[in-house]
């Protein structure tokens, strides 16, 4: 191995394990979410479902908006333009705050009429109301913590979010025991209880991320009255570089939403519903590997160019295809091992048993594709500043593939839930090869201004 591959996998490791070890613990919230509330009745796991796929538009809205903050802030950190990094980290937190307002007030107002986009079964939709409702509480701290903790690893700032997430997590598995189940003479809140244990797990891990940023880190040195600063200079490279990013994960989570809903509306719809959770949790596990890996090429590319180092950049996109095809197959062998235990974990009948399983079929083949697709497009050609092909591959795979064939597959064919859900989530396939290609030249390699 040579020197500068050396170098390569330690700047990886470096960046990535914390990133790892924080996608650990919130799969970890997310896991525990769902086998407590996975000891309750089949539609109380279908209303938390799909009211989290509401919740995860709005999670999803913050990944891409730290994501793009974090596209400019790389290169700006790797050019040290720290004042340029503070105005686009201010731009950001506005941008969140809004918009998490908005999803408040239609979370706390009319969380029915949003679950019955998906499902037609009104028990789901009573049992997702309430827990939905009581998310309206969340989405501020959350969506705040996330743009932040985001927007810090391009400045090589890591280990506040696993901390913060570790706090998270423990204080989340502790009150959705307490009030899920009534334990120490509280009541048993069963989905509220989850939703309400879910909001101070968040606000925990607001008040960590947000008091370490404003009063006690110093590399950056972003104080609170940065956040009233002009951001002047700022809109035109965020709406060139961040604004692809946001619209690219905000219309693949609409996607994936448009895909549970065909799937909410398929005979059997509880039980296809129930074995997709299931699934969701499994694809959770097995790929916090992925997330991380992408997440250190995005940094690694971006700072790169910051540095006009271009035959790193170039290096780097190359051995960051062996590094997703190998980390897609430690997936898949995850998948092949992990789902007898993670299914037996659920109280559902054999229904949804042998459904979670075709799923888990299905997902085995197709997390080699994520994984690749993942690390090229969310990693290396958004570092590099090539969102907008990303932006247009991304809803052309989702939108213009997978969302209408899938379509037809499950409402008018009526196919089995193991070949829709291959078809529904084949866009993977679409974005992977695509980016193969699109790396071979330079195109991809976008300064920003």
């Amino acid at each position: 191995m040579d020197k500068s591959c050396v170098e390569f996998v330690k700047k990886l490791s470096r960046i990535a394990a914390p990133i790892v070890m924080q996608q650990i613990i919130n799969i970890g919230v997310n896991v525990s979410d769902g086998i407590m509330v996975g000891k309750l009745k089949e539609t109380v796991i279908s209303g938390v479902s799909i009211s989290n796929q509401f919740y995860m538009i709005f999670q999803i809205f913050c990944l891409g908006l730290g994501g793009g903050a974090a596209v400019i802030i790389g290169q700006f950190w790797g050019r040290k333009d720290k004042e340029a990094a503070k105005k686009t980290i201010t731009f950001s937190i506005w941008i969140c705050a809004i918009t998490a307002l908005v999803f408040s007030v239609i979370s706390w107002f009319i969380p029915d009429k949003i679950l019955s986009l998906f499902i037609s079964n009104t028990e789901v939709i009573e049992a997702g109301r309430i827990y939905l409702s009581f998310l309206a509480f969340a989405y501020v701290f959350q969506g705040i913590s996330l743009v932040l903790t985001i927007s810090y690893r391009a400045a090589g700032i890591l280990w506040i979010s696993f901390i913060s997430s570790f706090v998270s997590f423990v204080l989340n598995l502790l009150f959705n025991w307490i009030l899920i189940f009534g334990k120490f003479g509280m009541p048993s809140l069963g989905a509220k209880g989850a939703a309400i244990a879910t909001v101070i797990s968040r606000i925990a891990e607001f008040l960590i991320v947000a008091g370490y940023i404003l009063f006690v880190e110093k590399k950056v040195g972003y104080r609170i009255k940065d956040i009233f600063k002009s951001c002047k200079g700022i809109g035109g490279s965020f709406k060139k570089f961040a604004l692809p990013v946001i619209i690219s994960d905000v219309m693949l989570q609409l996607g994936n939403n448009v895909t549970l809903s065909i799937m909410g509306h398929m005979p059997e719809s509880k039980t296809v519903l129930s074995a997709n959770e299931i699934t969701m949790v499994m694809m959770q596990i097995s790929t916090f590997m992925i997330f991380g890996v992408a997440s250190a090429a995005s940094v690694m590319t971006g700072n790169a160019i910051g540095e006009n180092a271009g035959e790193k950049v170039v290096c780097y996109a190359k051995r960051f295809v062996y590094t997703g095809i190998a980390t897609g197959v430690f997936a898949a062998l995850a998948i092949l091992l992990c789902n007898p235990y993670i299914i037996s974990l659920y109280n559902v009948d054999s229904a949804t048993v042998r459904c979670a399983y075709s799923l888990m079929r299905a997902m085995e083949f197709l997390v080699v594709f994520q994984s690749v697709s993942s690390v090229l497009t969310k990693g290396v050609l958004r570092g590099a500043g090539d969102t907008k092909a990303v932006m247009l591959l991304d809803v052309f795979a989702l939108w213009g593939f997978s969302v209408p064939v899938g379509f037809v597959c499950g409402m008018v064919l009526k196919m089995s839930p193991f070949w829709v859900y291959l078809i529904i989530k084949f866009d993977v396939v679409i974005k992977t090869v695509w980016s193969l290609g699109r790396i071979r030249g330079r195109r991809w390699i976008r300064k920003v201004e």
